[in-house]
């Protein structure tokens, strides 16, 4: 997104370090909705799809829960977020495996081995 004139209300939320936060550090996350599907005994897409209509009054199409079950979404809607978790009976943090943040290095590793032969 470009701040421009029509938007300078977003300026001070679109700062160099909220559009940069965590230059050279990265966390992974992983999609785990099988393994939190089989820790509770929902074994098929029919079954979470019954569980979202139940317990959560929202509905998905079957290829859309397909696609879900074997797949890592890129985005989600809050929506669906929610009906998964309210379904399942969990929170976004089972949903999404975190690996820790890990510093990542910013030279490239032939520049840095001649910076130490330099010396």
């Amino acid at each position: 997104m470009r701040i421009g004139k029509t938007e300078p209300h977003l300026a001070r939320f679109m700062s160099a370090s909220h559009t940069r936060p965590w230059k050279g550090v990265t966390v992974q996350l992983r999609w785990r909705l099988r393994q939190v599907m089989a820790s509770r005994e929902v074994w098929t897409g029919k079954d979470l799809r019954e569980l979202l209509t139940q317990r959560a009054n929202f509905t998905l199409s079957a290829p859309s829960v397909y696609a879900l079950i074997n797949n890592e979404p890129t985005q989600m809607k809050t929506e669906t977020l929610q009906a998964l978790c309210t379904a399942l009976r969990c929170t976004p943090n089972e949903l999404y495996g975190v690996t820790p943040p890990r510093e990542v290095s910013l030279v490239n590793e032939s520049e840095a081995t001649d910076a130490t032969h330099a010396d």
